[in-house]
């Protein structure tokens, strides 16, 4: 009897042992099978898995897997919209270089990017008038239009005589955001401008100075223009305008290219959602080393680049060639 006991105790043991050993081994493959799941997801989500060339930000996208997202969007955005972000592309030949010259540096040069447009425009067809403007002659005629942009820094403007200068077009400040403090505000004289401008008989666009650093800064700038000319019969584009303060410190010193990119991406696919051409104001050398123009091919870009030719690499709509121009009508210098 007691040796019936024992071998009962000792087989009872074992089994013990062995379903141990199975619990072991199952918890072992179910924390191994959630971390290989919860890895696949996650890379399929930040777009690892995604084709190279394209990662799209979707609507159901979770909140923390790209920024921004578009729940952002939505809150901020009077219409939503989905972004595209597409990953730059260099060609891959040594000899399409991008050239161009720099104050610290002099003549520096980089990779020229594939898949953006590139500038097409024949120089030699640019001709200057001796009022300073500029014309684009082909086939003996004129192929361009004479723009300003101007803002209350230019007082009050005598838009009839602006007109019987030789402006065709301009484009009105609505707000800017300040570089130390952040606040968004309206500028004092875009009603009158703009009003002024149209009864004239010139093509009106707008613009906002920007100093967003997040999309959501982007977006309330973008939606303060929107709601601001909603009155007014805009006929040109509605264009972002981000500078880098040189003079002074500025809370967006320190802006990353990608979030960089992603405001004016916000702020343009907001506009053009609402009805409007966006389009992208920049000096040349902020185009080439602070925007991901690759993500930027589909908006059109204004051009601020003070040398006697054109020299900007890639595709433009407008140049800005002047700084200094003297039109009857508006006191001091403005912007050709």
């Amino acid at each position: 009897m007691e040796e019936t006991t024992v071998i009962e105790y000792e087989n009872q043991d074992k089994s013990m042992r062995l379903l141990k050993i199975l619990n072991i081994s199952f918890m072992s493959l179910l924390i191994l099978t959630v971390g290989v799941l919860s890895f696949l997801l996650y890379n399929a989500y930040t777009g690892k898995f995604i084709s190279k060339d394209v990662t799209v930000i979707q609507a159901n996208a979770p909140a923390n897997a790209l920024q921004p997202s578009i729940e952002t969007i939505k809150r901020y955005a009077r219409e939503p919209f989905s972004l595209t972000a597409y990953a730059p592309k260099f060609s891959d030949n040594i000899d399409e270089k991008l050239v161009f010259y720099d104050s610290t540096y002099g003549e520096v040069w980089m990779p020229l990017l594939k898949d953006v447009p590139l500038n097409t425009i024949d120089n030699s067809k640019y001709h200057s008038a001796e009022n300073g403007f500029k014309y684009y002659v082909e086939d003996d005629k004129i192929k361009s239009l004479v723009g300003i942009d101007v803002s209350a820094h230019n007082g009050d403007i005598d838009w009839k005589k602006v007109k019987a200068a030789g402006v065709d077009f301009a484009f009105v400040r609505i707000g800017l955001r300040t570089y130390g403090t952040g606040i968004a505000k309206f500028d004092d004289s875009y009603k009158k401008n703009i009003k002024g401008a149209t009864d004239a008989g010139l093509k009106v666009g707008v613009y906002f100075f920007s100093q967003a650093v997040t999309v959501e800064e982007a977006l309330e700038e973008s939606n303060m223009l929107l709601n601001a000319i909603d009155i007014f019969d805009i006929t040109f584009p509605v264009v972002y305008d981000w500078e880098v303060i040189y003079d002074d410190e500025a809370r967006t010193d320190d802006v990353k290219v990608e979030d960089f990119t992603d405001c004016a991406i916000a702020f343009c696919e907001n506009v053009k959602n609402n009805g409007y051409v966006p389009m992208i104001y920049a000096g040349r050398k902020l185009c080439y080393l602070k925007y991901d123009l690759s993500r930027l091919a589909e908006y059109d870009f204004w051009i601020a680049d003070y040398n006697k030719e054109a020299s900007y690499y890639y595709d433009y709509k407008v140049w800005q060639y002047s700084a200094e121009g003297k039109i009857d009508g508006i006191k001091g210098a403005v912007d050709l």
